[in-house]
């Protein structure tokens, strides 16, 4: 026991090399014939392949892992994400533009609720209007 806790174990292997290297050139032969297609659709052919051979079928992450070792997965698209180019902040070139608003609730020590709700002009941060009331208020929304 204390071994297996503290790293003396040794590590697991794959059971499945055999199977794996049986499997392969189904899978090498369908991506070949669909190379955009991906891992989940690559296991649905070769499990349907697999059944109408009277084969055991193969699990989806087990493929994964088997087309990642072989370098058989497609190109991922939408990786190349340009860097953000908004940074927070709101720039306008005058005043009375664009205004934001915000709500927050402060508890008193009594255990009652004050709601505050303002709205901020983005070009000054001047408050244009606040209002702080002790319960819900038609004025708030």
């Amino acid at each position: 026991m204390y071994d297996r806790l503290n790293g003396g174990a040794k590590p697991r292997r794959s059971r499945r090399k055999a199977q794996d290297a049986a499997v392969l050139p189904f899978t090498q032969a369908f991506v070949a014939k669909r190379p955009t297609y991906g891992y989940r659709r690559i296991t649905a052919l070769l499990n349907r392949e697999l059944r109408t051979q009277g084969l055991p079928t193969v699990n989806h992450k087990r493929l994964y892992r088997m087309m990642a070792r072989n370098d058989l997965l497609p190109e991922r698209s939408g990786c190349d994400r340009p860097e953000r180019s908004h940074d927070g902040k709101i720039i306008m070139m005058r005043s009375n533009l664009r205004w934001c608003s915000d709500a927050l609730e402060f508890t008193c020590w009594n255990g009652g609720v004050i709601r505050l709700a303002f709205v901020i002009d983005t070009h000054d941060r001047e408050i244009i209007a606040w209002r702080a009331v002790p319960q819900p208020h038609r004025v708030l929304v």
